[in-house]
């Protein structure tokens, strides 16, 4: 066939170089999605109570701070370095992880931490609160009700770091569904709760106690431990005193016995994120508490006495020496075991790994 010829005024058609045209939809190929960047801000804890305690502050005492960050900083020490947890907000929320801290208690206690004075008439107490009193009377009388709200009770022997809390918050409180203070009737149906004080930190001291008696260390009333307020000395001393160092009022409460002389009982306050529940531990490794220590025999000989050789045969004496052998390898297993679950106990009470990490660590062994 001849091949049609091209008239000289017809355009000339560029040939298509290249992938050729599909028909029908146009496939869609996949994009990734950009991955956004985290939008928290900088210096922002998660901790909710912590971020209350710092949004009621600011809210109401900002006009107190030069700037948000003169507000947050923490106090320098002598070389000019940050003190960890000296900021207000630090200060205040120290105060409330160990009580449910309503707004009014956040404010009260910034309060007395900034505007107290010490040309101010001093605090004044009871003299029947510098009297000793029986150990239980720490959580069954209500002691701090008529507490000035300026004073801080202070005592290392009693309570651990911080051991000390404002006295206006050691009672129990009543509050409504708004966390108002109501002083109707209590009606759970109306949403009203109950709010612990600040001296359910002495349940710790008054169970040690307990247990001196049940143990039959203390028997009688008159020799059981007993505590009472003072001041700035242990003896003698039935003053509310001002703190230099704290810039507060403060009163002690120390342990003493029924004459009111200094005694500890042997009681040292532990961390109330971390006390050491024996029970718990016995039922982690799933044993109750021996009542009389077994002694373990151990076999360190991998040889037959003597006088259990004779009359063997070699192929019983080979036998015989090779289940010493394995004995011996059990024995040394179960020793490296029993360290293992001490040092995984060791690191249990002092907190440095929990109940669940413990039981988890403790299948595996």
């Amino acid at each position: 066939m001849a091949k049609k010829r091209r008239q000289d005024d017809e355009p000339i058609k560029k040939r298509k170089v290249g992938r050729p045209k599909k028909r029908g939809r146009k496939k869609v190929y996949y994009k990734p999605k950009k991955k956004k960047k985290s939008t928290k801000r900088k210096g922002f804890s998660s901790n909710t109570t912590y971020n209350r305690v710092r949004q009621v502050l600011w809210q109401n005492y900002k006009d107190d701070f030069v700037s948000y960050r003169a507000f947050i900083s923490n106090q320098p020490d002598e070389n000019g370095n940050p003190i960890k947890g000296t900021s207000i907000v630090s200060q205040v929320f120290a105060q409330c992880k160990s009580l449910e801290c309503l707004d009014d208690d956040i404010l009260e206690i910034y309060r007395q931490f900034r505007n107290q004075n010490p040309n101010d008439d001093a605090p004044v107490l009871p003299d029947s609160y510098y009297e000793t009193h029986p150990y239980w009377e720490l959580i069954t009388e209500d002691w701090w009700a008529g507490f000035d709200e300026r004073i801080w009770v202070v005592s290392p022997m009693l309570l651990y770091d911080p051991d000390y809390f404002l006295g206006v918050l050691g009672s129990d409180r009543l509050v409504d569904e708004n966390d108002q203070l109501i002083n109707r009737r209590f009606d759970a149906n109306r949403g009203d709760r109950l709010i612990e004080g600040k001296a359910k930190r002495f349940k710790e001291f008054v169970e040690h106690c307990n247990q001196l008696q049940t143990q039959g260390f203390i028997q009688g009333s008159d020799e059981v431990p007993h505590w009472r307020f003072t001041g700035k000395e242990d003896f003698d001393d039935n003053n509310v005193y001002w703190s230099e160092e704290n810039q507060r009022w403060e009163i002690r409460i120390i342990i003493c016995d029924k004459d009111g002389d200094l005694e500890n009982y042997d009681f040292v306050p532990s961390e109330p994120d971390r006390p050491i529940d024996e029970d718990e531990i016995n039922r982690i490794l799933g044993r109750q508490q021996p009542t009389e220590e077994i002694q373990t025999p151990v076999v360190t000989q991998t040889q037959i006495p003597f006088d259990e050789v004779q009359g063997l045969s070699k192929e019983e004496i080979k036998l015989r020496e090779k289940e010493l052998k394995v004995k011996e390898k059990e024995l040394n297993l179960e020793e490296a075991k029993s360290k293992r679950k001490d040092k995984l106990l060791e690191q249990f009470i002092k907190g440095e790994i929990t109940a669940k990490r413990l039981e988890n660590l403790l299948k595996l062994i």
